[in-house]
């Protein structure tokens, strides 16, 4: 449910969070790994939906850490975590950034954060079905790499990901798990063709 990014890139350097986990997993481990490893500020924070073990402890984390900018999907859902999450960023009279497929999110020089989906305009019911899928992509001078984050996505995603991306190819896969779809499609895996999965 929380994924932390540090990116060097020459002289720059970037602290990223692709969601923050949920309260206890902040309050039991994701909080002590980000002070071991010195971080009091986060250049960035995407919140990919609204299910509570991914964003359930974005006020505490933000209460810890100044978060300099934070990004969520255009899409609505029911989560009441999320609600309580954008009533006080208006209270703190704070903006946040909406992706949607297409975006990019330059993260530094060679590193680029692209938001693959949700695209606007489906019809989509389940929080799991609305979620945030980007490709982190850092480009060295020998290759350039693709980090694939699904968070929760399923059938249905991947299959608008196979039909829309169909060279898409990572070489790290980090997959979380659908309320309904644990497993991956054949289609979308020969798709992606990850070297490496990190599964929930």
């Amino acid at each position: 449910g929380a994924v932390h990014l540090r990116i060097r890139d020459g002289a720059v350097r970037r602290e990223w969070m692709l969601d923050c986990g949920g309260a206890n997993a902040y309050r039991h481990g994701i909080r002590n790994y980000l002070r071991q490893r010195g971080i009091n500020r986060l250049d960035g924070l995407l919140l990919t939906h609204g299910d509570t073990a991914h964003l359930g402890a974005a006020l505490e984390l933000m209460a810890d850490v100044r978060v300099d900018a934070v990004y969520d999907s255009a899409y609505r859902d029911r989560s009441l975590h999320r609600r309580t999450i954008h009533s006080a960023l208006a209270d703190a009279r704070r903006g946040k950034g909406i992706v949607t497929a297409g975006d990019r999110i330059p993260l530094s020089p060679n590193v680029t954060l692209h938001i693959l989906y949700p695209p606007t305009g489906l019809a989509l019911r389940t929080a799991d079905d609305k979620t945030v899928v980007a490709c982190l992509e850092v480009r060295t001078e020998a290759a350039t790499r693709r980090i694939l984050f699904s968070s929760d996505a399923g059938f249905s995603t991947e299959a608008w990901l196979h039909e829309h991306y169909p060279g898409l190819r990572c070489d790290v896969w980090v997959k979380g798990f659908h309320a309904k779809d644990p497993l991956s499609s054949p289609e979308w895996l020969s798709t992606v063709a990850p070297s490496l999965i990190v599964a929930a």
